[in-house]
């Protein structure tokens, strides 16, 4: 029975800690290490990591004194982890007991390098099920496409990975950033091996939280989503996708990611800075794919409607249009 390493930051989760420790003690599968970074939290955190380490020794706590954020804090776990496998789990989320079980049951049966799993998604007043196949792939570029176009390639806690591979290519959390970092995680880790596969199986709960950081705007937004399009053209070219695949996933991206940074401006921003703001955006390289590529890729009804508005040039339509679509939607 190999050993797993589950990596699990913490920052300020008083609220909703216990219940993702309780699920890890309660799995069935037993040879693992728990390690909890409490990135410098100013709640009670790092007492209820403590009552649980008192009571099984299977926790390692690191407790940083300044916080430096998600990435650094999973970073440090990796550094220290001692398991051929490693997961993560987000300190709002919990396990179904046969959960780390399972994964490691498909690593070993099918000889991966990387197994990914649907998961649950809970929001406050509603839940869903995203589920994947049981598939083996022909190729990385196959899995990748399969990862994507089912939108969960990104996320860092569906997944188990090998620990050899992070420490012989030397692959961690880019610390400069606090977007898309699980992404080109991912993207470095998948170019050093070999073998994806996914499983039906699903034992992950996913938690919404409607604070969480995702949900806010920040002004270095658009030009973190330019450099993240530039690395996904890159990286796909580096697994061979043929150029069809490649050109859907680059216009799903820029049609998703300009859609979301602009919901989020609407939320965050007044009328005048929203209109301020877009305007700064003219020139940027994902709005001209998205706007170049739409005739030939232009699927849903959508998307045609940010065509037209990014396409007329004219901020005080799109700014109406959003500020409407965030009212109605709340």
């Amino acid at each position: 029975m190999e050993k797993v390493s589950v990596i699990i930051p913490i920052f300020n989760a008083e609220n909703i800690l216990s219940k993702c420790l309780t699920s890890l003690v309660h799995q069935t599968y037993k040879n693992i290490e728990f390690i909890c970074v409490n990135d410098a939290s100013k709640d009670q955190s790092i007492e209820i990591i403590k009552q649980y380490a008192a009571k099984d020794n299977r926790f390692i706590i690191i407790d940083k004194i300044v916080n430096e954020g998600v990435s650094s804090a999973r970073n440090c776990g990796i550094k220290i982890s001692s398991g051929k496998y490693i997961m993560f789990v987000d300190s709002d989320d919990y396990l179904e007991k046969t959960y780390i079980e399972n994964m490691v049951e498909e690593m070993e049966e099918k000889n991966s390098d990387i197994v990914v799993s649907g998961y649950q998604r809970i929001q406050k007043n509603a839940s869903s099920f995203i589920k994947l196949n049981n598939s083996n792939y022909k190729s990385l570029a196959e899995a990748v496409l399969y990862l994507m176009r089912s939108n969960v390639f990104g996320y860092t806690w569906n997944k188990i990975i090998k620990r050899k591979v992070l420490i012989d290519n030397e692959i961690f959390f880019d610390e400069s950033t606090s977007l898309f970092e699980d992404q080109l995680f991912y993207m470095e880790y998948i170019k050093n091996i070999k073998r994806i596969n996914t499983s039906a199986a699903i034992g992950y709960n996913y938690v919404i939280n409607d604070n969480s950081l995702s949900n806010s705007y920040r002004t270095s937004r658009l030009t973190l989503m330019n450099q993240m399009m530039t690395s996904l053209e890159r990286f796909m070219e580096k697994i061979n996708m043929d150029e069809k695949s490649k050109n859907e996933i680059l216009y799903d991206y820029s049609y998703k990611s300009l859609h979301e940074c602009i919901r989020q401006l609407a939320l965050n921003k007044n009328a005048t800075e929203m209109k301020k703001e877009i305007k700064k955006w003219k020139e940027k390289y994902i709005i001209n794919y998205f706007i170049n590529n739409y005739k030939k890729m232009g699927r849903e009804r959508k998307s045609q409607i940010l065509y037209f508005l990014l396409k007329s040039r004219n901020e005080w339509l799109l700014v109406l249009f959003y500020k409407t679509f965030v009212f109605i939607r709340r």
